[in-house]
């Protein structure tokens, strides 16, 4: 997947942490805008297209966890990430189990920013992946449907078969 098209926003009141992860981002191509509060995040979600959020735990308006929640249930396809403000304060199980894809520390190091749109990019491709599973996995269970319906149909042509056969026999004789 090219990151010359990938959107990503960041709901996040710290404007040096935005600036960090902004400039990682955007020096491999992604574009990057930024809401300060969670209401403003959930809104710009509602009327922009994104691939990626970043969503920082504690925001002026509420929760990351409350709006990780509601992004989840307004835009699934939207890879989430959880931007934790102590390592000791949510694990990347906890985060899993809220919606996110995963967690990272809200105060990255210079090596997390370099391998975050690797990360991210990771999370894209697997979200890529799970759709074309579903994808897959419908069209196998509409082609089984199929192949019941035409079985069905087999069956019940092979006993009118039969019983034609079986009265030409009886006619016969």
């Amino acid at each position: 997947m090219k990151t010359d098209a990938v959107k990503v926003l960041v709901v996040d009141a710290d404007d040096a942490r935005v600036r960090s992860l902004t400039a990682a981002l955007e020096q491999e191509g992604y574009l990057v805008e930024w809401c300060r509060m969670g209401k403003a995040g959930l809104e710009r979600l509602a009327t922009t297209s994104y691939h990626a959020c970043l969503i920082s735990t504690h925001l002026p308006d509420g929760s990351g966890a409350e709006v990780l929640q509601r992004l989840h249930a307004m835009a699934p396809a939207i890879v989430p990430f959880l931007l934790a403000e102590t390592s000791e304060e949510l694990t990347s199980a906890e985060a899993k189990k809220l919606g996110a894809y995963d967690v990272m520390g809200a105060s990255p190091d210079q090596s997390e920013l370099a391998s975050l749109p690797v990360v991210l990019r990771e999370g894209l491709e697997q979200r890529h992946l799970k759709v074309e599973r579903e994808q897959l996995q419908d069209e196998v269970w509409e082609h089984a449907r199929l192949l019941e319906e035409r079985n069905a149909e087999l069956r019940r042509v092979n006993e009118e078969l039969k019983r034609v056969w079986w009265d030409a026999i009886a006619g016969l004789t």
